[in-house]
């Protein structure tokens, strides 16, 4: 009995998945033509270290290990986290709480001299960040880290699509915002300063049929 549920339950999923997206016609590939884009921003502080970053996930155990890692590479870069909380103060909080959790060396000062906390929600468009701190997210960070996701492989779709996949949406949004660009661009979105790299973090569990 269990092994047919769990084989219908898998087959319930799939047809949910098809039924709700059309990949072909809601991907589609970068141009190479002289209309795509042409580089990324790169960091440029020394040796090319990350100076400012945007970090989703902060809170949960990978996000904590990259929140330690980073600093250790750099004790003066800047981390602009994304967490879900009321105000600042709450979203401070709830990441030294995070930090604590997973035993982060050196919490307090991390919280105090690296982190800028950004109040939103990667399931809303714009990641809910007022529009002033968005622009000044742009021009400022030398790359987007993503970790922030549901991680619950028995979820169905419906339940974890706005986190999972539609903030990716959001996210390429934040990575190629030319229009709040402030760099000194000949050719906004095509130049090297207007597009941030993005390091998206995932699962092998993606890949559960192979």
């Amino acid at each position: 009995f269990i092994t047919e549920e769990l084989v219908s339950s898998k087959s319930r999923r799939w047809e949910e998945i098809n039924q709700d997206i059309n990949l072909d016609g809601k991907i589609s590939l970068l141009s190479n033509s002289s209309d795509g884009i042409r580089g990324f921003r790169l960091p440029s502080g020394e040796k090319n270290k990350l100076r400012e970053v945007f970090l989703t996930g902060g809170t949960g155990f990978m996000g904590t290990c990259m929140i330690e890692n980073l600093v250790k590479l750099n004790s003066d870069i800047k981390i602009w986290c994304l967490v879900r909380c009321s105000d600042k103060k709450n979203g401070q909080e709830k990441l030294l709480d995070a930090l604590y959790k997973y035993s982060v060396q050196n919490a307090d000062l991390i919280l105090k001299n690296n982190i800028r906390i950004v109040v939103g929600d990667t399931s809303t468009p714009s990641f809910g960040i007022n529009k002033t701190e968005y622009i000044e997210i742009v021009n400022s960070v030398d790359s987007i880290i993503h970790i922030g996701a549901v991680v619950n492989f028995t979820s169905s779709y419906s339940n974890i699509k706005s986190v999972n996949v539609l903030s990716i949406i959001e996210l390429l949004k934040l990575s190629s915002a030319p229009e709040f660009c402030g760099k000194n661009c000949t050719e906004k979105g095509k130049c090297n300063s207007c597009i941030i790299p993005i390091h998206h973090v995932s699962t092998l569990g993606v890949f559960y049929d192979h």
